[in-house]
This record gives structure tokens, sequence and C-alpha cells, in this order.
């Protein structure tokens, strides 16, 4: 049992060792070392070959486990064939062709029952009313990942695919992460053999990264990391990159916050290059998070919440990663990111191929600047009077952010909108995923909203003050004194002030 910290010295020492969070400063990107002879392309290829050689035995990542329920089938594109999956009626996983053998039906979302298939036109159980021609094939459920066996050249057929080491998954936080990529599976494993990128492609989530080339060799690559939390606070950990087969690459953490932890990048090919067609693969990337503090058991109450926000950062990075791999296939085979014959043609962006490949983070923010110095005249000209009653502002304000933010942080969860990390500043607000742009957007425009309003009512009493008195500058100065008696005046529930002033009032 550790004894209390008897020091103020030794306060921090034991803080220090409790939180796995580190004050480490973002650095700009002048003041970032090029890695670019580091990430030597002899050395990446090396690599990547040692790791392509790799037998995988014919093992295919299909699905994640939980997409393949009990009593429904499901079906998955791999090699260029359909692929049904099912489960058994001990939950053990089982798969097939993904058509009905008698009409050629698509055996997605039909009933299971008992180890069988039933075909969605005309009931076929499959495989028991055809034995002997409509023949399943290997499957494996690892509680992570439901993995198919197919014929693939070159790999001879084994018993179970191979796994990482991973975390007691009881005891662990598991996420899966799937998007489709326009590349071969060697063009996402090339991406994850090159860590050297990351400080430099994604500043929003790591820093100070640097490889250990006294550790590593062609098998193994050793990177000390800063996983950012924002722009000045950051999580420093040990990593290790290694290949488990010829389609999968484990990042481990090793030292650091949470050691144990995974992140297993499998790329499974679910179209091979033709003449015509370019190559496709999806990702299946495994999150396994796993950490030996109290805190973290806690948190594990709350995974449904938790999820989401580990999917969004993920997907985040994929954006990036996706144009590397798929930008890497481009030049080799000469197919563009649409699909068409492009000839290696050098192009730029991230889905739609006319963007810039490269944008202004802090734009927004300006914009929302910009709105606040525009809108200024208003409170020290046209006598708005927003800024000068600060209380009313914050009464007006508080309402309206906390719903509207309540609103975007939910959507955000949910994964019904992104932020791209081009054009955001890479700053969230603090325990949310919400980007700082939006709290500053849901505080500047209902600002410029009420100027606009106080604005607009000071410029109808002046008109309806100079009808009166036919003169502006006596005008100007009833409705100044006028709005000085107001903001005096304690106006009662009723709508009359305290002073039996039964008048209306004229303060818009």
């Amino acid at each position: 049992m550790r004894r209390p910290p008897r020091n103020r010295a030794e306060l921090r020492a034991e803080i220090a060792r409790r939180n796995p969070i580190r004050r480490v400063p973002q650095p700009p990107e002048e003041q970032i070392r090029s890695t670019w002879r580091q990430a030597a392309v002899p050395r990446i290829e090396r690599m990547l070959a040692r790791a392509v050689a790799q037998d995988a035995g014919g093992w295919h990542v299909a699905a994640a486990s939980t997409d393949v329920v009990a009593g429904r089938s499901t079906v998955r594109t791999i090699l260029g064939r359909e692929i049904a999956l099912w489960r058994g009626a001990d939950g053990s996983a089982l798969a097939g062709p993904g058509a009905c053998p008698h009409m050629g039906a698509l055996l997605e979302n039909c009933h299971t029952d008992d180890g069988d298939v039933l075909c969605r036109w005309h009931g076929l159980r499959l495989p028991s009313e055809w034995p002997g021609e409509w023949l399943t094939y290997p499957a494996h459920d690892d509680g992570v990942l439901f993995w198919v066996r197919l014929p693939t050249d070159g790999e001879m057929p084994s018993a179970a695919p191979v796994l990482p080491a991973r975390a007691p998954l009881d005891e662990a936080l598991v996420t899966v992460y799937t998007r489709e990529a326009r590349c071969e599976t060697s063009d996402v494993i090339a991406n994850r053999l090159d860590p050297w990128h990351g400080a430099w492609f994604h500043p929003y989530a790591f820093s100070h990264l640097v490889v250990d080339e006294d550790a590593s060799d062609d098998d193994c690559l050793v990177t000390d990391v800063t996983f950012r939390l924002n722009h000045t606070y950051g999580v420093p950990v040990r990593a290790a990159f290694t290949c488990a087969d010829s389609r999968t690459i484990t990042m481990t953490i090793i030292d650091g916050e949470g050691v144990g932890s995974t992140v297993e990048t499998h790329a499974t090919c679910v179209q091979p290059a033709s003449v015509e067609q370019p190559a496709r693969s999806v990702i299946h990337e495994a999150t396994i998070a796993h950490s030996e503090r109290p805190g973290f058991r806690a948190a594990r109450a709350f995974a449904p919440l938790i999820r989401p926000l580990v999917l969004r950062t993920q997907g985040q990075l994929w954006v990036d990663d996706l144009e590397y791999a798929e930008r890497r296939y481009e030049l080799r085979s000469g197919f563009a990111r649409d699909g068409s014959r492009d000839g290696g043609r050098r192009r730029g962006g991230v889905g739609d191929m006319s963007l810039p490949a490269s944008g202004d983070p802090y734009q927004y923010l300006l914009l929302m600047g910009g709105c606040l110095l525009i809108t200024l005249p208003l409170e020290l000209v046209l006598r708005a009077r927003v800024y000068s009653r600060p209380r009313r502002l914050l009464a007006a304000l508080l309402p309206v952010v906390v719903l509207f933010s309540v609103w975007d942080i939910v959507g955000i969860v949910r994964d019904h909108w992104t932020y791209s990390p081009r054009f955001t500043s890479g700053w969230d607000v603090p325990l949310t995923p919400m980007p700082i742009e939006e709290l500053v957007f849901f505080v500047v425009i209902p600002i410029c909203g009420l100027l606009t309003y106080g604005a607009v009512g000071f410029c109808l009493r002046l008109l309806a003050a100079w009808r009166s008195s036919g003169s502006a500058r006596s005008a100007l100065a009833r409705v100044d004194s006028e709005g000085r008696a107001g903001e005096g005046r304690h106006v009662a529930a009723d709508g009359s002030s305290a002073r039996g002033d039964h008048r209306p009032s004229r303060e818009v």
C-alpha cells in the first residue's frame, strides 16, 4: 500500500503517475523536422515485400463479429465472390456461397434455423436440402472479427487465422471501423508501414513521432508518439507495428498509457483488378483498448457512448490514409480514384478530386471574428446596447448555446455528420467531440442577430422621434434619454414600471 504524499513535490509526482495526460504543446509546422529521408521508398517496399510474403492460410476478414447476428444471414463480397455469413444454433460462425443454387436469389437477410439458411424466394434450406453441391466454407469468429477461408492463390489452407496478441476482450473496449477503398490490400499495408507520415499528414491526431531505429527492423517498427487531445495536451506512448499475415498489420502499445492495447488493420480484397475495373478492398480496423487504471474499468460502463467517438476518430484518420493508399494504387495502375483510366495524372483532394489538396484550418474562426468586427458599429454607432448589458446578453445566449451544443454533440456521436480536419483547427470543446468552431458559431451568430435587432429598433425609434420633433438632434437626444431611462427602470411582472408609470415601454 502506498503511503500518502508528504509534500507538494511528491503530490505532483503522484498526480503525474496517475494521470496519463501530459502538457505537450503541438509544435508549429515550420518547427517539425521533415521525415522524407527516413521514409525511404526502398525501405518501405522491402518491409512490404516481407509482409505480403507471409501466408495468411486463405483466411479473410469478412465482417465485424457484431455484423453477423443470430437468426439472420448477411452477404459480403470477397475475391469477387458473394459469400453468405450466418450463425449456427450454438452461435458458431458459418459461411457459404451468397447465391441460392435453385434460382440464384441473393441470400441476404434470410432467416436461419438450426444451422440452415432459408432462401427468401422459396424457403430452400441450405445446405440441408441441397447436400453435396452447395458447399460451405470454413468460418471463424474470434470475438471481434468474422473470418472466412477461401481458396487463395499462393496460400496453403490453415486450420485457423493467425491472430495478433490481444488484451482480454472482457476487460477491453472494442470497436471495429469498416471502409471500402479503391486499391489493393498491399496499399493499405504500405500506408501503415510508413509511420513517418503521421505527424505531417495527421497533425490533429499525432505529434512528436520518432521511429526508434535501434529497436526497429524490417519485421517490426517501434515508434514513440504523442496522441493529441488538443493543441496543448497529449498522451505519449511507445508503439510497435508488426504484420501477422499478408493482409494484417497491428499497432501494439508497448509502453505508456494502455500497454497491451492494439489497433489491428485488416485489408480484404473485394474485387481483384481487371482490364476495365480497378481493384477494390475493404478495411476492417479493430481497436482493442485496455488499461489497468480503475478509471478505465469504470469508463467501460459507458462503452455505447465512447465507441462512436472512437469510430469518429478512426474515420477522420482514414479520410487521409485512403488518399495515401488510393494515390499509391493510382500511380501504379493508372486507375483514377473515381475508377476511370487516368494514366497516373496528378490529382488532389479527398472524395471530390477537383477540390484542392489543402485547406485553411483557421478560415472559419477568422470568418467568425470578421462577423463580430463587421457588426461592432451597430453597438458603437447605432446604440444596439448588446455588449453594454452583459447579464441580459448571457441570459439570451445560454439556452441557445446549450441547446444547440447538445444537438450537435448527439449528431456527432451518432455519426450523422463529421467535420473535415482540413478546414477546422483541430481544437475540440473539452470533454466533447464538438469542434471549437461550432461553439464559436453558436455564440457569434446570436450576438450578431441581437446587434442587428437592437440597431433596427434604435433606427425605428429615432425615425419616429424625428417625425414628431422635426429635428434630428432633438430626436437623437430623446431616444438616448429614453434608452437610459429604460435601462434604469425596474419592470414589474405585469409590464408596468415599479414607479407607477403605466405607459407601455418603447424599448425594443
